[in-house]
């Protein structure tokens, strides 16, 4: 019983984990290409 409680908790963490690693990939390609278009818009000149 505390070996399935044990699995569920570790599940919920790598649930969250992996929640918090997909935000961080959209929020990245949210903000990506406005950096990307300045240092281009940087090295043009």
């Amino acid at each position: 019983n505390s070996i399935s409680h044990l699995d569920r908790l570790a599940r919920h963490q790598f649930s969250a984990k992996r929640q918090e690693f997909i935000l961080g990939i959209l929020l990245h390609n949210k903000f990506k290409p406005l950096t990307t278009y300045k240092g281009m818009k940087y090295n043009e000149t």
